[in-house]
């Protein structure tokens, strides 16, 4: 079960210039590479509409690798699918999955980058993958 509320219906994503066109294979390779840039590196910027799409895409891939791990086969075809490099699916299972398995809130957090201006309406954001800062516990005797 997701921790965020994600909307079935997808977004009009308009400008999304990774190919040759746009469309529903273009849609698809965007999410691809802006979930690959959020697992590489545990934080993007962009568009606020787009994040947000982004952000459920990368909670369900954390939501099920915590849930069935790497042995199950659809949830591996899956990883492989949406994650391009071989070792963003070794980190997705090996090393954010272990991270969260406890985790009671969602993993993911959008924030609302400050407008520039003059602007054209549309917001930045910014999304991350929460980190979790264990403090180890040390004898403070003297």
């Amino acid at each position: 079960m997701l921790r965020i509320q994600v909307k079935r219906r997808p977004r009009k994503l308009k400008g999304v210039l990774i190919g040759s066109g746009s469309g529903p294979t273009e849609r698809i390779k965007y999410l691809q590479y802006k979930v690959n840039r959020l697992i590489r590196d545990e934080r993007i910027e962009g568009r606020e509409d787009r994040i947000h799409e982004i952000r459920g895409y990368a909670e369900q891939l954390l939501n099920l690798a915590i849930q069935n791990g790497d042995s199950h086969k659809p949830t591996m075809i899956m990883a492989t699918n949406w994650l391009k490099e071989k070792e963003l699916v070794y980190k997705l299972f090996q090393v954010l999955a272990p991270r969260y398995e406890n985790y009671t809130t969602a993993f993911t957090t959008v924030h609302r980058l400050p407008a520039n201006y003059p602007s054209t309406g549309l917001y930045q954001a910014v999304t991350h993958i929460l980190r979790l800062f264990h403090i180890k516990e040390t004898n403070l005797d003297f």
